[in-house]
């Protein structure tokens, strides 16, 4: 993460605990080579809740002569030294049982502790319960975590809101009803950086506030019609303990040398791949959700965890789309694997489901008929399960129908 506004530093000097929760967060990010979806979790995690604990803290320094809802919002969170917030966000997954369709979203729990005198914090990221990261500052400095330089988005967040307070551009934008709660919302005018976006980009943010007891219900980040709301468990500020800044689970930074990947191939490009697909590897068959089975080649992952290096061999699947010698950005691939790659998330899947997760991927593409580059985005399905022994990853753009169609017809070939 780069800084493109000095007036942003400026602006922190009188916040180095702000700094620091930036700084962590831009090193976890830079320096981490975690399993992709734990670095995504924790990541997002850290900056939503840097984001809503800064609307807090705005709201904590809010001026005599401000809205008495602001005030009463004041009020509801206390006085104390330490800002305590705990708060739920979707954790970006589903499960879904292949035979029973049952659903379960799982939520990331997060829970803060910072020091509003000085420059002290403790968060800690769980989900289901269990401790995904902890980050304690200034310990994990002292343990050789090095701070990167600082977001624009964070600093722009958190300056935003104090100086957004101070002006009177946050303002109460109207009642509403939100999980059977009367609210107000609060509503915070974008940062000076985001004017700069074009208008469909620019986050805005808004707090649910209680109507009754003017505590913070929601959390709302939204861009370009889209939004993610995080909800708010617990926002209080209570006396210092030293105990609330003890490590209660493994360091955000811990695991940062584990890394891994996968490759197909060899495939000559000059001839029809093989369709072939003997057991014990699965097949969906040769047509499935429409997709017509492409390529059948040799796939091998590999890991290093702190220092060990692994390799395994397994296959890959593509149905639909195939140029070019393989797989291209909109086809649909199968991974199977004979052990997994990474025990510990394949760990988390249960018995009979399929973990689902959603992205967006940018693809660029230019002919002789349009010889501009054009840039096109897209969803994407990933879907993990366990299948007859093998650890099976499915990727589609076709939508969970597809994924879910797939993932139910795989089998083991008679021949």
């Amino acid at each position: 993460m780069t800084l493109r506004d000095a007036e942003v530093i400026e602006l922190l000097q009188d916040k180095p605990e702000l700094l620091a929760i930036a700084d962590a967060v831009s090193a976890t990010q830079q320096g981490s080579a975690q399993p992709r979806r734990r670095r995504r979790i924790v990541v997002r995690s850290a900056l939503v809740l840097a984001a809503a604990a800064a609307v807090l803290t705005g709201v904590l320094a809010a001026p005599q002569g401000q809205p008495a809802i602001i005030g009463r919002a004041l009020a509801a969170i206390g006085t104390g030294r330490i800002l305590h917030l705990v708060t739920e966000t979707p954790s970006g997954i589903v499960y879904v049982d292949l035979k029973t369709g049952r659903r379960t979203a799982p939520f990331i729990r997060d829970e803060l502790w910072v020091d509003q005198r000085g420059n002290r914090f403790h968060l800690v990221v769980s989900e289901n319960g269990r401790v995904l990261g902890d980050l304690l500052w200034p310990a994990d400095a002292k343990s050789g975590a090095k701070a990167g330089t600082l977001g624009p988005a964070f600093a722009a967040l958190w300056t935003g809101y104090r100086a957004a307070l101070a002006s009177g551009a946050a303002a109460v934008a109207g009642r509403g009803t939100i999980e059977g709660h009367s609210v107000y919302w609060l509503r915070f005018e974008p940062t000076t950086q985001d004017q700069r976006l074009p208008r469909k980009e620019r986050p805005t943010t808004e707090v649910a506030v209680d109507a009754h007891t003017y505590k913070p219900i929601v959390f709302r980040t939204s861009v370009n019609g889209r939004h993610l709301d995080q909800r708010v468990l617990l926002a209080r500020t209570i006396p210092f303990r030293p105990a609330e800044f003890k490590r209660r689970g493994p360091s955000l930074f811990a695991g940062s040398s584990s890394s891994g990947g996968t490759s197909t191939g060899p495939v000559n490009p000059n001839q029809p791949p093989s369709t072939l697909v003997r057991a014990p590897w699965l097949t969906a068959g040769t047509t499935v959700a429409g997709l017509k089975l492409r390529a059948a080649t040799p796939l091998t992952a590999t890991s290093n965890n702190a220092g060990k290096h692994t390799s395994i061999k397994g296959i890959e699947l593509v149905y639909g789309a195939y140029q070019f010698g393989g797989a291209s950005a909109l086809s649909t691939t199968i991974d199977e694997l004979p052990r997994p790659d990474d025990p510990h998330a394949w760990s988390q899947i249960p018995a009979h489901a399929i973990q689902i997760e959603t992205s967006e991927e940018t693809t660029s593409s230019q002919s002789v008929a349009h010889p501009k580059l054009r840039n096109s985005t897209h969803a994407i399905w990933t879907g993990k399960l366990k299948a007859e022994g093998l650890y099976v990853t499915i990727t589609t753009a076709k939508g969970e129908h597809a994924l879910l169609t797939i993932a139910r017809s795989l089998h083991r070939p008679s021949t």
